[in-house]
């Protein structure tokens, strides 16, 4: 026999409440069911199993519930699913905005540990957007929008809604924090606080760091999709106050105020011999580059670095379309990875050729982490200093050239061209590389009898002997541009043999 059960709203929710699912299905901030403050409520009474609070609220969003005084902290083991709104297409519909100062968005207490927070706008709180206490271990925060109710997929194009204090204030551990957008907030945009403070995994975001007297977290990771774009952020872009072993790799660290990453106090944290001192990831001395060159194609760059004896370290190399304005970084453009042992006096080299595309005039820089017995990377470095990119310069070929025949006894021959003399003859490998001239090095000719090597820098109104130090346009010993107005060369002779005509060939060394 089939049973027809009708149910009124309030009778649904208390079945879903049986079923530990809660149903969100209006934007009114109060106590009654199907609001946001009824389920937190109802999620927190119900301390037996692991509770879920969905949305279903109609119509298209985005659905913004304004919040007029701080809603229940968390207090058991609860997903907020803002993913499950049926209107929810990839990003945040339902925005849980605060109207009113003094609280933050989403505190989880204590009791609170192995909670989930996905898919929400969160904006405007006078404190954190999300706050999660200590003792509030295995939080995950996932696929958020926090501090901005933009548009798109990254959540940028709306300002002023950021919150008041940090995006993400977090003094548990074990915490996964993964494709979030943290922008606009007053402070930073995740603050990661207290001695102790472990294990926290922090990929694929869109955000600002701080983590504050932690150890042992990932920001960032070496899978692919895990780094994180840390940008366009008021003070530094990482800022490792204490703790140590915190790892951060592979992320693009770009436009922020202050440093890309910051260890312990403000400013560059200055390298030390042997890298002997303690501090914020124990203060690793950061890699020293001395030159980088592109064809283009492939860049090699050179540098040392100076660190603990007989570890073994692992450098990333970035490219910047701009550098850093303390000439210390940033890490926009991962180029490559290398990893360097160090010798027994505390020291290395390296020189690594990466066949990547980086324009001449990008700002290259580093950062190296030291690695673990497991081959993973711990306590990163800030930036090294950087070094501007430069064109590599392969030597040119420019095979011999022929001067015309000239009669004995001429004594004002017309001369030709140096682009003339050597047209076809120029090859370069390099990229862009132009015939600019020839530099001549030499005169064997015996000029009582051979004559002499001639040159004019205006177009063949006057004439020099080729003399050592002389120059047409241009440094060095005899350098002839193959412009228009550096007309070149002609034998003049200086015997006569009537119906005679001989020819000159000039072996010049080329210029570019």
């Amino acid at each position: 026999m089939d049973d027809l059960v009708g149910q009124n709203d309030g009778s649904r929710q208390k079945w879903a409440g049986l079923l530990a699912t809660y149903t969100v299905n209006r934007t009114a901030d109060t106590v009654d069911p199907g609001t946001l403050r009824w389920a937190m409520t109802q999620a927190n009474a119900n301390a037996l199993v692991a509770d879920t609070i969905n949305f279903e609220i109609a119509g298209a969003g985005v659905h913004t519930i304004n919040v007029l005084s701080a809603l229940p902290t968390i207090t058991d083991a609860v997903t907020i699913d803002g993913t499950s709104e049926p209107d929810y297409a990839g990003t945040p519909v339902v925005r849980i905005d605060g109207a009113a100062p003094g609280f933050s968005g989403i505190k989880i207490g204590a009791g609170g540990g192995g909670s989930t927070i996905k898919g929400l706008m969160i904006t405007g709180f006078t404190i954190d957007g999300i706050n999660v206490a200590s003792g509030a271990n295995n939080v995950t925060i996932s696929d958020n929008w926090i501090g901005t109710a933009g548009t798109g997929r990254t959540g940028y194009g709306n300002n002023g809604v950021g919150n008041g204090d940090d995006g993400i204030d977090i003094a548990g551990s074990n915490a996964t924090i993964a494709r979030n957008v943290i922008t606009n907030n007053h402070d930073e945009g995740i603050t990661i606080v207290g001695s102790g403070v472990t294990g926290h995994l922090i990929q694929g975001n869109i955000i600002g760091l701080a983590p504050d007297g932690s150890t042992g977290n990932i920001i960032g990771g070496e899978a692919d999709g895990a780094g994180n774009l840390i940008a366009f952020n008021a003070h530094n872009g990482v800022d490792v106050v204490n703790g140590t072993s915190n790892a951060i790799v592979r992320n693009s660290i770009h436009s922020n105020t202050l440093l890309g990453i910051s260890l312990g106090a403000a400013g560059v944290a200055a390298n030390h011999d042997g890298d002997g001192d303690t501090g914020a990831n124990n203060l690793q001395n950061f890699p020293v580059l001395t030159r980088a060159v592109t064809n283009g194609a492939l860049i090699t760059i050179t540098g040392t670095l100076n660190s603990t004896a007989l570890t073994d370290y692992r450098i990333e190399f970035y490219a910047n379309a701009v550098g850093d304005g303390t000439g210390y970084g940033e890490g926009q453009t991962l180029i490559g990875i290398s990893d360097v042992p160090i010798d027994g006096s505390g020291n290395a080299s390296f020189s690594p050729t990466f066949y990547v595309a980086v324009s001449a005039g990008s700002a290259i820089s580093a950062s190296v982490s030291r690695l673990d017995l497991g081959d993973s990377p711990i306590e990163t470095s800030e930036f090294a200093q950087n070094v501007i990119a430069t064109m590599s310069n392969t030597a040119p070929t420019l095979r011999a050239g022929t001067l015309a025949a000239v009669a004995e006894g001429t004594s004002s021959p017309a001369g030709e061209a140096v682009s003339a003399i050597f047209s076809g003859q120029f090859s370069d490998p390099d990229a862009g590389a132009s015939f600019d001239g020839i530099a001549v090095v030499g005169n064997t000719a015996n000029a009582g009898t051979q004559g002499t090597w001639q040159y004019s820098s205006n177009g063949g109104s006057n004439w020099f002997d080729r003399l050592r130090g002389r120059r047409c346009h241009g440094a060095g010993a005899q350098h002839l541009n193959a412009d228009p107005l550096c007309t070149g060369g002609r034998l003049q002779r200086r015997a006569a043999g009537a119906g005679t005509s001989t020819t000159s060939t000039v072996i010049p060394s080329a210029i570019r």
